[in-house]
C-alpha cells in the first residue's frame, strides 16, 4: 500500500564568495507539509564567477538532497507529489534553469549544473521566486542580525529552549 503526501517546498540560498577563499556557501531548507525536515549549509566546491552562478549550484544541490529524499520516501511506501517548488532569491539564476535567460557566456553553468535542467523540463521540481528576506535558507548562508535570525527561526517552527 502507497501513501501519498506533499514535499511541499524547498528553499535555496547561496551567499556569493568568502573573503578567505572565494568560495560560495549553500543553505537549504526541505519541508515536508509545514515541518522542516532538512537543513544544510555547505561549502561550494568550486569557485562561482557570479551570484547567478552561486544560486545555481545551491539549487542543484538542493535538487540533489530532494531527489536523495524522494527516494527515501518511495523505499517507505510514501509517494510524494510533484513537481516540488523550490523558492530561490535571484531571478538570473531562476531564468537560466527555466532557459529564458541562457547566453553564451552562461552556457558553462548549464553544463557543470545539468540536473537542473533536467529537473525542471522533467517537472521534478518548480522554481520560484522569493524574497531575500521569506527566504528560509537565508540564515544558513550567513550570519543575520538578532531580529532576522529570531524572525526566521520562528516562521521555521523551531523554539529557543532554555
Amino acid at each position: 500500500l502507497m501513501v501519498e503526501v506533499s514535499l511541499q517546498y524547498a528553499y535555496s540560498d547561496a551567499s556569493w564568495g568568502d573573503r578567505a577563499d572565494g568560495k560560495s556557501t549553500t543553505g537549504i531548507a526541505i519541508f515536508l507539509g509545514d515541518a522542516l525536515i532538512m537543513s544544510k549549509t555547505v561549502k561550494q566546491s568550486l569557485i562561482a564567477h557570479s551570484s547567478c552562478e552561486a544560486e545555481f549550484a545551491a539549487i542543484s544541490h538542493c535538487i540533489l538532497e530532494l531527489e536523495w529524499v524522494y527516494q527515501l520516501m518511495l523505499d517507505m511506501k510514501i509517494k510524494c507529489t510533484t513537481p516540488i517548488t523550490i523558492f530561490c532569491d535571484n531571478t538570473a539564476a531562476q531564468r537560466l534553469a527555466e532557459n529564458e535567460g541562457a547566453k553564451a557566456r552562461s552556457k558553462y553553468i548549464l553544463i557543470r549544473y545539468q540536473n537542473v535542467k533536467t529537473a525542471v523540463t522533467q517537472n521534478f521540481v518548480m522554481l520560484k521566486r522569493c524574497t531575500s528576506n521569506g527566504n528560509f535558507a537565508d540564515m544558513f548562508t550567513k550570519c543575520l542580525y538578532n531580529d532576522q535570525y529570531v524572525t526566521q527561526r520562528d516562521m521555521l517552527n523551531v523554539t529557543q529552549t532554555v
